[in-house]
């Protein structure tokens, strides 16, 4: 329970600290960026925002069926 914590402290702190970094950037990037670039820049990381979860759907599938077929044979594991 101990890791599990550390690990859900590690991986929260690098989720916080990239919505931070871009709420951060959004005054230079509304500054310096024209309406169209700035429109791009949006599609792009709401593009990122949906494929993230089709992107761990995958992998969490992907473990679980790993796992489920390691442990039918306890030697792999």
């Amino acid at each position: 329970m101990k890791q599990f914590g550390n690990e859900s402290l590690v991986y929260g702190i690098g989720y916080v600290s990239i919505r931070a970094v871009s709420f951060l950037l959004l005054p230079l990037f509304t500054n310096i960026l024209t309406k169209e670039e700035f429109g791009i820049y949006v599609l792009i990381f709401t593009f990122i925002a949906f494929t993230q979860v089709f992107y761990s759907y995958g992998l969490d599938s992907a473990l679980m069926k790993y796992y489920v077929k390691a442990a039918e044979d306890e030697q792999t594991i």
